[in-house]
């Protein structure tokens, strides 16, 4: 049995004066945990732009309903016979409702497989932020499932 002896944390020294510069500077040893709570309070926040974490949140939501007609595609053993595109429309509750495949190759087996799938897949996920919510979805199912929004 290996025991390691971790050295204690060290206290901090801080110096606190006023505003008004009417007492002289004092300088306080804080303690690990209130330097923790020190280091956080006086942590400046990064702000991330609006656009750039909806568009974070609209790829993940997109994955997520990839992953869910890839699971449906997987689950039945679908071949994936040529590139295939659907246009979706979904309830708010991720429903599916209209369903138009598009091109999709000759194969009237392959089309109704592509269907299927779609309409088994439902309910789709809902997405991280109720805003990111896109009634209709274009799908594009090749070797891996696209989703556009």
């Amino acid at each position: 049995m290996v025991t390691t002896i971790l050295d204690p944390p060290q206290p901090i020294a801080v110096n606190v004066h006023d505003e008004m510069n009417l007492a002289p500077p004092l300088t306080v040893v804080l303690p690990p945990a209130e330097r923790l709570l020190n280091d956080l309070l006086h942590t400046e926040a990064v702000e991330v732009p609006v656009e750039s974490e909806t568009k974070h949140l609209e790829g993940i939501y997109g994955q997520q309903i990839a992953a869910r007609i890839e699971r449906v595609l997987d689950i039945a053993n679908v071949h994936r016979q040529s590139p295939c595109s659907v246009r979706l429309q979904q309830s708010a509750n991720g429903s599916v409702g209209d369903v138009d495949i598009g091109d999709c190759g000759t194969s009237a087996a392959w089309r109704q497989q592509v269907m299927t799938a779609i309409r088994q897949a439902s309910p789709l996920p809902s997405p991280p932020r109720a805003d990111l919510f896109k009634e209709l979805l274009t799908v594009r199912i090749e070797k891996d499932v696209k989703v556009k929004f």
